[in-house]
């Protein structure tokens, strides 16, 4: 295995400190987030790189979406909703970086 991504700040961590403790070198570890124990595993030169993320405006979107959809009922498109030149959920939102 050449490469480890981490999809939350506590996987990164972990992995960092499994292959420092065994002497693993030369290994791509991409992490999410930027709690010290990334940013330490950083400036070790363990990690690789982070994602840094706004997690109190991940929230918000979150649960504005929940309350739109439990206020407004969606209308039924059929087919693909993919495939849709308009569409009633977001594909993406971007909450932008901290």
């Amino acid at each position: 295995m050449d490469a480890f991504v981490c999809l939350d700040a506590l996987a990164s961590s972990e992995v960092s400190e499994v292959l420092s403790r065994n002497h693993v070198l030369h290994k791509v570890v991409m992490a999410m987030d930027t709690d010290p124990s990334t940013l330490e595993g950083i400036q070790k030169g363990i990690i690789t790189a982070t994602i840094g993320q706004k997690p109190l405006t991940m929230a918000f979107y979150a649960l504005k979406m929940l309350g739109d959809l439990h206020h407004y009922q969606l209308q039924p498109s059929g087919g693909n909703w993919a495939s849709k030149l308009f569409f009633q959920i977001p594909q993406f939102v971007d909450t932008g970086l901290p």
